[in-house]
């Protein structure tokens, strides 16, 4: 069984465009960050589709509460791509501890 790492106060969730095919919204590095503010309250900067937003907002809420992916390679990093068949984009979501 693998040990759960223990962590700071989450402060941030951030989501970078790693890659992207013909999206007219998104560009390699773009960001959006989710500002922890408590349990149940962030303030998010940056611009997003909502395809995108909607698609990502699991794995948002999920770091938020301090899940991890199994799957994922690192504990506070997991990529995400886009379900948009036609203008597909790769994200990067990372969650950031005090």
């Amino acid at each position: 069984m693998n040990a759960v790492k223990k962590r700071g106060k989450i402060k941030r969730i951030i989501v970078t465009v790693k890659k992207v095919n013909g999206c007219k919204v998104h560009r390699p590095g773009d960001n959006v960050v989710f500002e922890c503010v408590d349990e149940s309250r962030v303030y998010v900067h940056g611009t997003i589709c909502l395809g995108a937003l909607t698609s990502l907002m699991p794995k948002v809420y999920a770091f938020h509460n301090n899940a991890r992916f199994r799957w994922a390679d690192e504990d506070d990093v997991v990529v995400h791509a886009c379900p948009d068949p036609e203008t597909p984009v790769v994200f990067e979501v990372k969650r950031e501890c005090e």
